[in-house]
């Protein structure tokens, strides 16, 4: 069996290659072939007939190592096993739906708000929710972008 081992095209941060090239390294060692191979390989996309088309078909499992939420789940539902599967990286991509999908699992967490969403350029947030904030909170607060 061969694994594919997926990166970022644009990271080109040591310690995040050099994850991937230890992966790499280790499977080595247990026999196991691996590739690396950045996501813009376009290993899967949908055809002019709606299909999803992989050219992954020689892995037999992908150590998914990006956040790209559209490949992974195109790699996936053409049958290859990802980990971390498409589901886990949209629930750790994103701090607050990591938070909620923790929620009501008996770990302790300190009481969090959601950021009201906005999506208007230059919007100011307004002192009323400054104020909510804080009533709610108290200080000192952790504040995350």
């Amino acid at each position: 069996m061969k694994g594919l081992i997926l990166i970022n095209a644009y990271n080109k941060d040591g310690h995040y290659l050099n994850q991937a090239y230890r992966l790499n390294k280790e499977f080595k060692t247990l026999g196991v072939g691996t590739d690396i191979v950045a996501n813009n390989a376009f290993l899967a996309y949908i055809d002019d007939d709606g299909q999803v088309v992989s050219h992954a078909e020689e892995y037999g499992f992908c150590i998914y190592l990006d956040k790209d939420k559209y490949l992974s789940r195109l790699l996936e539902k053409s049958g290859l096993r990802l980990y971390n599967t498409h589901d886990a990286t949209r629930k750790c991509d994103d701090k607050y739906r990591t938070y909620i999908e923790l929620s009501g699992q008996g770990i302790a967490m300190p009481r969090t708000l959601p950021a009201p969403l906005c999506y208007t350029r230059g919007a100011a947030v307004e002192e009323l929710t400054y104020k909510k904030i804080e009533r709610e909170l108290g200080y000192p607060l952790v504040v995350k972008t």
